[in-house]
């Protein structure tokens, strides 16, 4: 009887749905993560072959070559590692997922996701734990859905996701100087009486 049960458990553990999502390990590559300054980039994997600059959707980015199928991309505005792309064969990534794993594969290590088209290819594409705009974009081949390559981005996919993005920066640049402004005046002992006039004082 103990054995039955025993039994019965276990199979109840075997076919329970369980739910596979992509893990902040994911979004690095060699222990580079998005966000990185470029100063680390260059710490860990050394300097690069070449680079080059290109514009993303109106994005300035510096692509940093490394041979062998790494690229990876620094914001020239911030500074930071925005876009790491992965076409070596050889790389494994987590749980050893790695060129040429199937499509089984690939929904049980970064979990379930439709496919979608950009630029004519194929990805399943997966947000970063904690800060949806970035993502891990899985490369599959279009007849068998096999892996093909990784690209790890915070960079916009769409004209509409790069307007988005330029005014959040927009925003966020704004509110800066505003402080700076107001601080400016309270250490000279100018600060504008409030008028009911919005927005900054010059």
């Amino acid at each position: 009887m103990r054995f039955i049960i025993g039994f019965l458990l276990a199979w109840s553990l075997l076919i329970s749905p369980v739910a596979f999502a992509a893990e902040e390990v994911d979004f690095s590559c060699r222990g580079l993560y998005l966000g990185d300054s470029a100063e680390k980039m260059e710490e860990i994997w050394g300097r690069s072959l070449y680079d080059k600059e290109v514009s993303v959707l109106g994005i300035a980015v510096t692509y940093y070559y490394f041979g062998n199928g790494y690229e990876i991309g620094v914001a020239r505005r911030t500074g930071q590692v925005v876009d790491i792309k992965i076409e070596d064969k050889k790389y494994k990534g987590r749980d050893n997922i790695k060129y040429g794993a199937t499509f089984h594969k690939i929904q049980k290590t970064y979990g379930q996701q439709k496919k979608e088209m950009l630029d004519g290819e194929i990805f399943y594409i997966y947000p970063r734990p904690g800060n949806a705009k970035d993502r891990l974009l899985v490369k599959v081949d279009t007849e068998k859905g096999a892996l093909l390559s990784w690209r790890i981005t915070s960079l916009p996919l769409t004209p509409e996701e790069a307007d988005e993005m330029v005014a959040d920066e927009w925003e966020e640049e704004w509110t800066e100087d505003e402080e700076i402004t107001w601080h400016f005046d309270d250490t000279y002992g100018h600060r504008p009486a409030d008028n009911g006039v919005s927005g900054r004082q010059r």
